[in-house]
């Protein structure tokens, strides 16, 4: 499954080589997670880094906290290639 990771280019420095990192995220379900928020869809980032990465669906299934968005522990996306791209 090919998701999608936003970051806001004021972060940028901050970011691992992955361009990926954690953050606490409260979604629609009231439920506050600690992980790498992904979509299933592009975002429009404006000007921010787009990380791309493609992870098994059984793998992230787990961790879809609403429809086509997961809230995924790092140590579970950071094996998989990712490709990071400004926008």
């Amino acid at each position: 499954m090919r998701l999608y990771h936003w970051s806001p280019m004021a972060e940028a420095d901050d970011l691992d080589g992955s361009g990926l990192h954690e953050s606490i995220a409260r979604h629609d379900t009231g439920r506050t997670w600690t992980g790498v928020p992904l979509v299933a869809e592009a975002p429009d980032a404006g000007a921010g880094l787009v990380v791309i990465v493609d992870i098994p669906d059984d793998v992230v299934r787990p961790f879809e906290v609403a429809d086509g968005r997961y809230i995924v522990p790092a140590a579970v996306v950071r094996p998989y290639p990712a490709v990071t791209t400004v926008r």
